[in-house]
């Protein structure tokens, strides 16, 4: 009986995460994490776009020479270990959470492992503002005051 019990919550606290793998997403909506300097100014080789690849010789000792093993800790675009030895590249989950009617609402999330957290897609015509009319507090997603929106919560 104690396993079918705690079967059923199991199988509700993950209900929701779930339900955020479920959505599709078409090309028209793309999803982008907001820009971290120093991040997120890399083309899409993994080179940074400020041009200085080649060293001031004239040569090329950059990340496209065959062997180049890349920033140590930093790993290859596509490639393991964007977290530093030892560690994969952050996990991006989406959960959708919604104030129907202007009202408070929560919408439940795993809280461990949690790197960081943001809106990646406004759905609502109302403007969505961290801490303001939506925020992560604890094991919650809280929106409110007409806020609509999907979700992106990274982990490690």
């Amino acid at each position: 009986m104690k396993r079918m019990i705690l079967s059923v919550i199991a199988l509700c606290a993950f209900a929701q995460i779930s339900h955020a793998y479920e959505l599709d997403y078409s090309e028209s909506e793309e999803i982008a994490a907001p820009r971290r300097p120093g991040f997120d100014d890399r083309r899409d080789d993994g080179r940074r776009d400020d041009r200085r690849d080649d060293d001031r010789r004239g040569g090329n000792n950059g990340p496209n020479r065959p062997g180049y093993p890349g920033n140590p800790g930093h790993g290859n675009p596509g490639g393991p270990g964007h977290g530093g030895p030892g560690h994969g590249a952050p996990r991006i989950e989406y959960v959708t959470c919604e104030s129907q009617g202007n009202r408070y609402n929560t919408c439940y999330v795993d809280p461990y492992g949690i790197r960081n957290f943001y809106l990646a897609k406004q759905r609502s015509n109302t403007r969505c503002e961290q801490n303001r009319n939506f925020g992560l507090a604890g094991s919650h997603i809280w929106v409110d005051k007409g806020c609509r929106g999907v979700f992106a919560i990274e982990r490690f």
